[in-house]
């Protein structure tokens, strides 16, 4: 497994820029969503692009684009008809 170990300042609002070369490797675009994650008591985090998830039951299968990046399975679309 390769580690890699990239510093950046947090802005007074959070924020990070993540490195072009990080960007590249985890195929993150403008817009895309990322999941963020830590372990306990490391404190270590992840970070991965997140997969579309159903915005109801958290499915990824069969699922039905809506607007602002949104999802929803057919079978919860089915039960909102």
């Amino acid at each position: 497994m390769d580690k890699y170990l990239v510093q950046r300042k947090i802005d007074e609002l959070g924020r990070i820029v993540l490195p072009i070369d990080v960007r590249k490797a985890l195929d993150l675009h403008a817009g895309d969503s990322v999941d963020i994650g830590w372990e306990e008591p490391s404190k270590i985090l992840s970070l991965q692009k997140s997969n579309p998830i159903c915005l109801n039951c958290h499915s990824q299968e069969d699922l039905k684009a809506l607007p602002g990046g949104k999802y929803i399975c057919r079978r919860c679309l089915s039960q909102v008809k």
